[in-house]
Parts: C-alpha cells; structure tokens; sequence
C-alpha cells in the first residue's frame, strides 16, 4: 500500500487532478466516489498517471439506453451520455487488483509496475482493460490462497503480457492461462501452455478457442494440474484436438475401470512430445491417438464397459464448492450450500450440468457430461449411473442457465403483444422440459432398485420441483408431448386481459404462478410440478421420507 500522506487529501480535489493533467470532462459525482476508492490504494502521482494512460479508452462518451419496463426491448429514445466509462469500470476492479497483489508478495512498486504492464496489454484505442485486470486479480489471488509468493513467476508473467499485446489474442490467453490455474497447473505451467500456442503452426485465436471449452470443463478433475499439464503438452504436440481429447477422457472416466489419474498417466506415456510432429500421421495403426484410444477404450478392444463402485466412479477432487465438468466426481456439501454454488452458475454459465444429491450423507455426485445448444432448446447429455447406489432418497438436480435464455425466447415479431415476449421467456425457463422428464425416466430405468427421484431446477426465477411415476415408459410419452402442452398454455391465455388488468409490471414471478394452474392440469396422473423462489424454498422439507413429501401450492398474485 502506498504511504497514508500519499493519499490523504486526494478524494477532496479530484477536479483539480484532472485539471492538471489536461484531463477532460471534469468527474461527475459518481466518478469521484468511484477514484476515492482507488485513491486509497495509490499515491495521487500513480493515480494521475493511471488515469491518463487509460484516456485512450475514453475519448469518446457512451450512450447508456435503458430497456422497457419489464421488457427486454431497449427503448433508442432512453438512456444518457456517460464520459469515462471504461475508467469507471477499471475504478470498481483496481482496489481488488491490488489487494492481491499484495497478498501475494509483490510490493507496492511491483503492483504498480505491474497494473501499468497490464494497461500495455491493449495495444488498441478501444476496448478497455477492466476484465483483463480483473482476471490477474483472480491469478494473484488463486497463488496466495495456494501459499505460493507470485514475484518468482513476475518476469515469467510480464514476458506472457508482452507477447499477448503483440499477438492481440489478449482476452483468449488470459483466459487460458487462468482456466490452467483453476486446474491446480502452476503459473509458470499455465503460462507454457499458452506459450506453446503461440509457438505451434496453428493460428493462435483459434486454437485457443478450440482449447478454453475443453480446459473449462476438464478442470474438475482427479488426477490434478502436473499430470493434465503434461497431458495437454503431449495433445497439443502430436497435433489432436482437444475436443477429441475430452471425448476420450470422458469415456475412459464414465465406461473403464481406470482411475482419472491413471487416464491421464497413459495418455502420457501413449503420446510422448520428443517424438511427435506438428501433423497427425495419415497412418492410423501408427497414430498416437488411435494406439492410446485402443489402450483405454473397452469399445475400442470389441470389449464389455466396466461399471466403477461408487466411490471410484465420483472420485472426491478437493473442491470447495459445486463446479461444472466433464468427469464424475463427489462433493460433501450442505443441500442449501450446494444450491447457493449452483445459482451463481446459472447466471454466470452456459452448461446445464447434473447433479444427484443425497440427503442423508449431504453428498453431491456430479454425473458430468456436456451441454449441447440449439435453437429453441438446451441439452445436457451424460451417462446415466445407478441413482440407486447413491441415494434411497435421490433428488436429481440440474440448471436452466440465464445465458441460455435467448434459445428458448419465442421471437418477437410473432407474438400478438410482443410486449409480454421477456415474461414468457421467464416462464419457459422456469418450467421443466420435456427431457428434462426424460432424464428422470433414464435414471429410474437404470437404477437397481426401484427409489423415487425428485427432480429440482435452478433457474432466474428460482427453483422449481417437479417430480414423476415410476413408470420410466409412461415418462417417456409424456416428455415428448409437454412441449406441445405448454405451448398450449401460453395460446390460450387471455394476454390482452392479463395487460388491461396488471400491465407489463408485474414480477415475472407472478406471471409464472397465473400459468401454472393451467400447466398442472395437462400433467397426468402422477406428474407435479412446482416453482418457489430461491429464498423461499423449503429445503428442510427434502430431508423428510419421500413418500411423505407434498410440493406446495403457488400463492396467486
């Protein structure tokens, strides 16, 4: 931190600053309290001087346009101009920058020199750098809380900031090296990772692409950032895509005997980088990857799939909270814990995921798999596992993601009062899909022993229950055609008498609990189906016996 006396006095005169230093327009009120945050965490020098380097960013205003009410139509006649904007946004991240610089070792000066080395980054007149400092605060921040000082790795790191201005896949490098560290790869590890893309024949942006989805969702693993490092090295190095490396690991996790870090340790002896080249060999019995397939798959060999006890199939990997990946693993976390880790995904993430929880032992086994986007509809696909041999009273939980709600909005131009299209929208998310009861049918038709599956939903709206028969075939029917009866719902509301009575501002919410009566009558016998908002739902009540549990009944408005 800078000297007290540095920054005493700076907050009073922030006109002043900017006058000499040809700063123009002067800051408004809410810039000012934003700089005075800042200001206790630079001397008025190192913030002058910060402030002028990001002038760039901000030499035109930003026209800020707000939408209709309840709606996500934006209106072109609202909004106001805002000078510094992109200052504004580096404001709201500096202090936290900075704040892990320090936690992890680097000095006052260090933490300067780097912040500046960070703005160098852009080499472009546009864009801003607040989510690029806000990623090196996430990398700073995962070094300390692994008790490792970062200066060793400052060098190493300055160099990696040079070459990505100079590459200009600035946003796609940060985001794999810090993707790496989520993995539990060291700074200098992830660094090399994203340094031997540069240096391989392949163009840089595209490979990161190629690299960031795989390394998102293999991060949760088992075997533990040394051995996926030296994975990812060999992968890259005999020319495979990583998408072809996730499928196999994914397969090998979910359908061999073979432990996560024995996947990763034959993919490593089966791919060695001194002898690879920079193209795959045309010859596939010589193929690096068709021998390291052979080795792993039973599919590959003509052979049965081995079915893995429980405890080797969802192995425990020392997470802290619920994450989404490709590979099965277990987490000893609370039913309210969990759900609180599964909401921040749903806003921030675009996979579904699928959980099971187990009320009696406070376990979530996390079934893996991917999630596939179309238009009009989200899917998740996994292997399905005995739910049986997890829990006598299984709850299945998955998420609708807030980032996935544009593939199920009904378009605009075709509705009758597009005004309601933002409330539909709610409610189609809110609402299970049909595979989602699909799913439900599949884990009962695999389990050996009959249990009963309550199926829950996180969404923007909440959470919402739902549950079905036995049954798995009379499931499977129904799923099929509950797409057809919602839209049956929505036809036959009295939109214009809905508008006249309570307009476009009442809480979607609301909206979800008027159509709901009208969706629970096309339910068959057996099915049910309920919403409640986050903090209003009853998670006590989930570890009572199955049998006894009744879904609440929606208050109307």
């Amino acid at each position: 931190m800078p000297p007290e006396a540095a920054v005493a006095n700076v907050a009073d005169d922030f006109n002043e600053l900017f006058r000499s230093n040809n700063l123009t327009p002067l800051p408004d009120t809410e810039l000012k309290e934003l700089l005075s945050g800042v200001a206790r965490h630079l001397t008025v020098n190192d913030l002058a001087a910060y402030i002028v380097a990001v002038k760039r960013f901000d030499d035109r205003p930003v026209h800020v346009m707000e939408p209709y009410p309840g709606e996500h139509l934006i209106d072109m006649e609202s909004g106001r101009v805002v000078h510094w904007w992109h200052l504004r946004k580096d404001c709201e991240v500096i202090p936290e920058f900075l704040d892990a610089s320090a936690r992890s070792g680097l000095t006052y000066a260090e933490s300067v020199d780097l912040l500046q080395a960070v703005v160098d980054t852009n080499r472009y007149d546009f864009g801003g750098v607040d989510g690029i400092i806000k990623a090196v605060a996430d990398i700073l921040d995962m070094s300390h809380k692994r008790g490792v000082s970062f200066r060793p790795s400052l060098d190493t790191f300055k160099r990696f900031l040079v070459e990505a201005r100079r590459d200009g896949e600035i946003d796609r490098a940060f985001g794999i090296a810090r993707l790496c560290m989520v993995a539990g790869m060291s700074v200098e590890q992830s660094l090399d990772i994203v340094q031997s893309i540069y240096d391989g024949t392949g163009i840089a942006g595209y490979v990161f692409m190629a690299l960031y989805d795989e390394l998102d969702t293999l991060g949760a693993n088992g075997a533990g950032g040394d051995l996926l490092y030296k994975a990812l090295k060999a992968v890259h190095a005999n020319g495979i895509g990583f998408p072809n490396f996730t499928a196999l690991v994914h397969a090998a996790a979910t359908q061999t005997s073979f432990s996560h870090t024995d996947i990763f340790e034959k993919l490593v002896a089966g791919l060695p980088i001194e002898d690879s080249t920079s193209k795959r060999i045309s010859d596939s019995a010589a193929d690096p990857f068709v021998r390291v397939a052979n080795a792993l798959l039973p599919s590959a060999r003509g052979e049965v799939s081995v079915t893995k006890a429980v405890l080797d199939y969802f192995p425990e990997i020392g997470l802290e909270k619920l994450v989404h990946g490709v590979l099965p693993y277990r987490l000893a976390r609370s039913l309210r814990d969990g759900f609180t880790d599964l909401r921040e995904l749903m806003k921030t993430a675009h996979t579904e995921g699928a959980w099971v929880f187990d009320p009696a032992s406070e376990t979530w086994f996390s079934l893996g798999g991917r999630t596939s986007l179309h238009v009009g509809r989200a899917r998740h696909e996994f292997v399905p596992y005995d739910v049986s041999a997890l829990s006598s009273n299984p709850v299945f939980v998955h998420i609708h993601p807030e980032n996935n709600e544009v593939f199920i909005s009904p378009q605009r131009d075709t509705l009758a009062f597009p005004q309601l299209q933002k409330k539909l929208v709610s409610f189609l998310t809110a609402m299970p899909s049909g595979s989602d009861f699909g799913l439900l049918s599949d884990l009962g038709r695999v389990a050996a022993a009959p249990v009963e599956i309550t199926g829950l939903i996180v969404t923007s709206q909440g959470i919402t229950e739902f549950r079905a028969p036995p049954n798995a075939e009379n499931v499977k029917a129904f799923a099929e055609s509950f797409k057809f009866a919602k839209g049956d719902v929505m036809s036959v509301f009295d939109a214009a008498g809905y508008l006249g009575k309570h307009g476009i501002h009442e809480p979607d919410f609301a909206f979800i609990e008027r159509l709901l009566p009208a969706v629970r009558e096309k339910l068959p016998s057996g099915f049910e189906i309920s919403v409640s908002a986050f903090e209003d739902f009853d998670f006590d009540r989930l570890f009572g016996d199955c049998g006894e549990r009744i879904l609440p009944a929606p208050s109307m408005a």
